[in-house]
């Protein structure tokens, strides 16, 4: 009898220390659930914040638009959207009157790109370091969200004889061609 009772007194203290066991389990995972629920609600207000300090400061674009020449004719300054358009980099290695081959370095392919009547001709020109610097300062005395700060080159209109080969040029098309076999060329701009 005596070894029963030992027994029962051995089973309900295992079963108390089991109990406590799972209580105390409970309760830490309790408290990680908190601490895990606490750092999102954080976390989420701290975005809310960014954002909205972000948009009270005028930068709710990343990539805000650049400024062109005053020589620039209207024509030019409506350049396509890049969500509308695909951009392509390269150099003239061939010329006709209606196409141009180029080849792009990154890729080490070729492709030919199809000039049209509409096809514009631009060519950006880096400004040098002095006028560029004396043309920040303008922008800087001026009052704050006036204009559009300067643009690091200017854009002039050139004719299609003026692309050479050998030039280094960006392609803007509506085409998105993976294979970069042809594309219509919308604007050809000679990178200098």
């Amino acid at each position: 009898m005596s070894s029963i009772l030992s027994s029962l007194e051995t089973m309900l203290k295992n079963r108390m220390l089991y109990s406590t066991y799972i209580m105390e389990t409970r309760s830490y995972s309790r408290y990680v659930l908190v601490v895990l629920c606490i750092a999102i609600v954080f976390t989420a207000l701290v975005l809310v914040a960014l954002n909205a300090y972000t948009n009270s400061q005028g930068q709710s674009d990343l990539f805000p638009p650049t400024q062109h020449d005053n020589t620039v004719q209207p024509a030019l300054q409506q350049t396509p959207t890049p969500g509308q358009t695909d951009i392509l980099f390269g150099t003239v290695t061939a010329k006709s009157s209606t196409q141009l081959t180029v080849s792009q370095e990154s890729s080490a392919k070729s492709f030919t790109v199809l000039l049209t009547s509409d096809t514009r001709y631009v060519r950006e020109t880096a400004k040098s370091a002095a006028q560029l610097q004396a043309e920040q300062t303008a922008f800087q005395k001026a009052a704050p969200g006036s204009a559009l700060p300067p643009a690091p080159t200017t854009r002039a209109t050139i004719s299609a004889g003026d692309i050479k080969q050998g030039d280094h040029i960006r392609i803007v098309t509506k085409e998105q061609d993976l294979e970069r076999i042809s594309v219509t060329a919308l604007e050809v701009v000679a990178i200098q």
